[in-house]
């Protein structure tokens, strides 16, 4: 899995055909749950592109996220990002490992 840390991880995940974005909490034990959820699809599909974005953080970074897709920021919040727009997107418990897989076509 790839930290967001800079301009330069957005700009590489926006150049992924497909990609998983996970916005995330460190401080919140649902999106440690959601964290752990795309941690299996990891593990399952280790080939699929995945970048976590720490919101606390990376807060402006997040900002940057949030308004590049046009999409509210909530933490947890999973994004398939297909060549560089959100084709999908899921909130709290609603991020699982079978529904990304789903999403990416990796099942």
């Amino acid at each position: 899995m790839n930290p967001i840390k800079s301009t330069a991880d957005i700009d590489r995940l926006l150049a992924e055909p497909v990609a998983i974005l996970l916005k995330h909490s460190t401080r919140c034990p649902i999106s440690a749950r959601a964290l752990g959820e795309v941690s299996e699809l990891n593990e399952e599909h280790p080939g699929t592109p995945i970048y976590v974005l720490d919101v606390n953080a990376q807060s402006r970074l997040s900002a940057q996220v949030a308004e590049c897709f046009g999409v509210a920021h909530d933490s947890p919040q999973a994004f398939v990002v297909r060549n560089g727009q959100p084709a999908w997107s899921a909130t709290h418990h609603a991020i699982t490992a079978r529904e990304l897989a789903q999403q990416v076509g990796e099942n």
